[in-house]
């Protein structure tokens, strides 16, 4: 009896020791975490402030969805706010644009808040495939400020400075043509088991190409070659460890202003392998910087060039690159350009009308008005050569800056 007795008291004292200490928790727990601000998307238009490297970055939108005191913020490509966006989200459902990191079309956070009041604040770093970055950012129910801060590529053997290649030619003994080139900043490889037939002779598609290059422009060109043009408007590009690309450059439009150095987060690029990059076109920034100074913009003509490089877009735009000591070559290959050329130029070049509306142009240019009488048969031969290309290389030939 002594024992139940005692049993029984011992359970009472634990049952009541246990009610006392749950009490005891029970009033000490903290209220739970609640934050002030809702689920959201965060745009350009609607709040975001997004910053790389301390420079903004167009293009991007972020969803911020709280979770107590965590949250999740997915940010990915934001292509509703360009020139020529249709209305109807059924055309855009396929459309994404590249992400904010290069190789990294989507990327999600997962944080966690600081409230304060009526905003957070949050912090932290991590990693992707191709870079690592440290990020910091406060929001609001109105706004969200997000910074990434110290990016960089992981492979970073692709950075530095590369100067395009000049024109160097000697002239024929007559004096008005050029008999060899010994240097160019233009690379092109075209073959074809089509060439042009100009009914005494047929020429390769690399011998036209070559010869159209090696022509004076006259007079748009002042009687300046083309590879000479382009290095009056392209100077040096460089790859920075950050992923960004940018170029100096002269204004076509107004080229007493000098040489300019292009705006980051225009384009970024990420090493595949030690053969192939992949650049990213950020097609807000690059829109806004190719509209400054124009008047009108179509919009069918935006968003019909968009959505032929839908696919690019998200992937990358992808590059080789041969080098041989300091040079280097940066081309596309026919992986890319001839699938492009079969979808768009070979139904071009199959229409009379269009050949016929290109002729004309070509007669009232003083520079090609010589070559429209060849011009065409050779226009109407096009498709049948894009067809029987077996190989095509279409870029640009630089030195490692030292």
């Amino acid at each position: 009896m002594k024992k139940n007795f005692l049993y029984v008291a011992f359970a009472a004292l634990c049952l009541m020791g246990t009610s006392t200490f749950t009490s005891c928790s029970d009033d000490d727990d903290p209220a739970p975490v609640v934050c002030p601000v809702d689920e959201t998307e965060f745009t350009a238009a609607k709040g975001l402030q997004l910053m790389y490297n301390n420079n903004p970055m167009l293009g991007q939108k972020v969803k911020f969805t709280p979770n107590g005191d965590k949250a999740t913020l997915k940010i990915t490509s934001d292509l509703s706010a360009l020139p020529g966006m249709p209305a109807g989200k059924a055309d855009m459902s396929e459309l994404q644009g590249p992400g904010l990191l290069p190789g990294t079309p989507e990327l999600t956070l997962s944080v966690d808040l600081k409230v304060n009041g009526d905003q957070c604040s949050f912090e932290g770093m991590g990693e992707t495939e191709f870079c690592t970055y440290e990020y910091q950012g406060t929001v609001n129910k109105s706004s969200l400020n997000l910074q990434f801060n110290n990016v960089k590529l992981k492979d970073t053997s692709f950075a530095g400075k590369m100067d395009l290649n000049q024109f160097e030619y000697t002239l024929s003994s007559w004096g008005n043509s050029i008999d060899k080139v010994t240097d160019t900043p233009i690379h092109i490889v075209w073959e074809s088991e089509k060439g042009i037939d100009l009914g005494f002779v047929q020429l390769p598609m690399q011998s036209v190409l070559e010869m159209v290059l090696n022509m004076p422009l006259i007079p748009e060109g002042d009687g300046k070659y083309v590879p000479e043009k382009l290095n009056e408007v392209l100077k040096d590009v460089t790859f920075q460890e950050d992923g960004n690309i940018v170029a100096t450059y002269t204004d076509i439009k107004n080229p007493a202003a000098g040489w300019q150095t292009s705006p980051v987060n225009l384009a970024q690029y990420v090493v595949v392998n030690a053969t192939t990059i992949r650049v990213f076109l950020n097609p807000m920034a690059i829109m806004l910087q190719a509209m400054k100074g124009v008047k009108a913009v179509s919009d069918e003509a935006i968003w019909g060039a968009i959505n032929q490089l839908k696919p690019l877009l998200k992937d990358g735009v992808p590059v080789v690159c041969s080098a041989d000591n300091d040079k280097r070559t940066l081309f596309l290959n026919q992986d890319l350009l001839l699938p492009l050329l079969k979808s768009t130029v070979v139904p071009l070049f199959q229409d009379k009308d269009f050949r016929d509306d290109l002729l004309e142009a070509m007669k009232k240019n003083p520079s090609f008005a010589g070559l429209a009488p060849l011009a065409g048969p050779v226009l109407e031969l096009v498709p049948s050569i894009i067809e029987t290309t077996t190989k095509l290389e279409i870029g640009l030939n630089f030195t490692v800056s030292k």
